[in-house]
């Protein structure tokens, strides 16, 4: 997928019920650039070619667990 404009990233995470997370990072390139719930993910900022974007949620409870997607996309100037 062509990235060329900023574009909002949420994440959505699907679980059982009584299932929380309470930390969300977005990773591009193995480089942390957005926390929370959602951010924006700005193609100006990043070289011309192929991108990895990481969504990862981390487990609330006793035992730290965590959920992750992939994404690839790519950015030209």
């Amino acid at each position: 997928e062509l990235l060329r404009l900023p574009r909002e990233i949420k994440l959505r995470v699907k679980t059982e019920p009584g299932i929380s997370f309470s930390r969300f990072v977005y990773l591009v390139d193995g480089r942390i650039r957005g926390q929370g719930r959602s951010f924006t993910l700005d193609p100006s900022i990043l070289k011309p070619g192929r991108h990895t974007l990481r969504a990862v949620a981390y487990r609330t409870g006793f035992v730290r667990s965590q959920i992750f997607d992939v994404k690839e996309f790519r950015t030209e100037r």
